[in-house]
């Protein structure tokens, strides 16, 4: 997907030019031919990955498909940080109200 470029409100009797593919087409080639990179050789690739963003992350403000693994994974990520910070806090807070008397029973 690409954005529309204009001034105001949406008006759809107005043409837009498409922000990456014709407004910033020929800057964006340049950053892509400055890096030495011929990531834009052929324009935009089907599949962005990531070195094609470092270069330039196209995608700001932009519809995006990724795949539910990815997705998967960045919340399992997030969830089990959130936990082992959860488990720590409540073990500090523990420790301190107990003066540190439960540390050696098991299960604890």
């Amino acid at each position: 997907t690409d954005g529309f470029v204009g001034n105001g409100v949406y008006d759809k009797t107005k043409f837009y030019k498409k922000y990456n593919a014709e407004f910033a087409y020929n800057y964006i080639k340049s950053v892509y031919k400055s890096k030495k990179s011929n990531l834009f050789d052929n324009g935009f690739p089907i599949i962005w990955n990531l070195e094609f963003l470092k270069i330039n992350n196209g995608m700001i403000c932009c519809s995006v498909i990724i795949e539910k693994e990815i997705i998967d994974n960045a919340i399992k990520v997030a969830t089990n940080g959130a936990l082992d910070k959860a488990k720590d806090t409540a073990s500090k807070r523990l420790k301190s109200v107990t003066g540190g008397l439960m540390d050696n029973l098991p299960g604890i």
